[in-house]
């Protein structure tokens, strides 16, 4: 079973990358590629509010990872909904 805390940061690689680097020097890349978190993209802003909805669901225990695609973007959020 997967358990995640909400401080872990998950990166996925999807072109060669330079593992010499530190954590640091790999998270600056993520964010550089990631780009501005004010994104004014409607995609974008759906999925903030989405995050911010699962926050504040006591029942949803939820972790989304991030990856970086083609658009700069992406991930896939895993949710736990349970009864209470």
């Amino acid at each position: 079973m997967l358990s995640f805390t909400g401080g872990l940061k998950v990166f996925v690689a999807l072109e060669p990358v330079d593992l010499r680097k530190s954590l640091s020097g790999l998270e600056g890349l993520v964010s550089a590629r990631l780009g501005d978190s004010t994104s004014s993209d409607p995609s974008v802003l759906g999925v903030h509010r989405l995050h911010e909805l699962i926050a504040a669901e006591p029942r949803v225990s939820a972790t989304t990872i991030q990856t970086v695609g083609s658009k700069g973007y992406d991930g896939f959020t895993f949710a736990l909904v349970t009864r209470k």
